[in-house]
């Protein structure tokens, strides 16, 4: 026990010598302290300042999206609002979306150095770029874009022009797939017409064949008016029934055969006969008639266009500067302990 005594006594006059050298110390700690501080400012002054604006974005109306009901261009399932600023949340990821940011007038210049290639640039813009998306118990489903820019009149003004090419993107896009669309259905209902018309002429041309036949037999028989005879009705069994079926024509007589010669090759000037034909124009006529309007169309609700900063959000400098104070203090201890240390080992 009196062992344990004389170790915690001996612990606590270890610990008041160092804090006594220390005090002694003080000043060589408080300028290592100092300078270290001060190398800590100049560096927060010497790094760039970054400044970010942001778009806050909202789902679009149900109004505003109607033209993406036209066939359901988009996918095969309804189009609703969430689903809508979900695919166009895709377009600012997008590397073409990018490209065609760079192409604009001045973007480059004013974002990178002349000796940036454009890939490379594109690289960069994805960190400059950021969307946040809402949280799962957010009670507003609210989007943000945010544009990051060492300018803070550039952050707003880049972060709406990538938002408007975005939204032209998406309505060119919506264009070209309705047309596209469109053309293939049409392509499809004109083959199946032109399929209906084959095989509606080829019947009739059979029709007409067998007709003609007959009406020659019954103008080499003499037989104007039909006959009342047992022939007159066709067996529709047995190995004759071709013959049948010419004999029963025939019978009728060539009066009637030509008035049936007639009625058939008019049948065939006019398809509208043909079953289902009228369906296939009908909606030939719908599918022709639908156009598209992308100015209608607005994917995204804009609730509140990109401002200019009041602030930088990079660098932290009184963050940089407590850091440094803190490291310089931390250090000058340590050399102050270490210099201590090696004095009293050469004693």
């Amino acid at each position: 026990m009196n062992n344990n005594i004389k170790n915690s006594h001996k612990e606590e006059m270890n610990m008041l010598e160092i804090l006594n050298h220390l005090w002694q110390e003080k000043i060589l700690i408080f300028s290592i302290t100092f300078i270290i501080t001060l190398i800590g400012v100049g560096v927060s002054l010497l790094l760039t300042p970054v400044y970010e604006s942001k778009v806050e974005l909202l789902p679009p109306s149900k109004s505003s999206i109607l033209e993406l009901s036209l066939g359901n261009i988009r996918s095969k399932q309804e189009q609703t609002s969430e689903h809508v600023i979900k695919d166009f949340i895709q377009y600012l990821k997008s590397n073409e979306l990018l490209r065609n940011f760079l192409d604009q007038e001045g973007v480059m210049s004013s974002l990178f150095d002349q000796n940036t290639t454009k890939e490379k640039a594109i690289s960069k813009l994805d960190k400059m770029i950021k969307v946040v998306s809402p949280g799962k118990r957010a009670y507003k489903p609210q989007y943000y874009l945010k544009f990051q820019s060492k300018d803070a009149d550039d952050a707003p003004r880049f972060a709406n022009l990538l938002l408007q090419l975005a939204i032209d993107q998406y309505r060119k896009d919506a264009y070209l797939t309705f047309y596209s669309w469109r053309e293939a259905e049409v392509l499809a209902l004109e083959s199946k017409k032109n399929s209906l018309i084959d095989t509606y002429e080829k019947r009739l041309d059979e029709e007409i064949a067998k007709l003609k036949e007959a009406y020659n037999i019954a103008q080499r028989l003499n037989i104007v008016e039909p006959l009342l005879t047992s022939h007159t009705t066709p067996r529709l069994n047995g190995t004759s029934l071709i013959s049948d079926e010419l004999r029963y024509l025939y019978f009728q007589g060539s009066k009637a055969l030509k008035a049936e010669l007639d009625v058939v090759r008019e049948r065939k000037k006019n398809p509208i006969f043909i079953q289902g034909m009228v369906d296939i124009e009908q909606n030939l006529i719908l599918l022709k008639s639908l156009n598209f309007n992308d100015k209608n169309l607005t994917p995204v609700k804009i609730d509140r266009f990109a401002t200019a900063p009041a602030n930088k959000i990079k660098p932290h400098r009184s963050f940089i500067v407590a850091i440094s104070g803190v490291f310089g203090a931390f250090l000058a201890v340590m050399l102050v302990l270490i210099r201590n240390r090696i004095h009293n080992h050469q004693a």
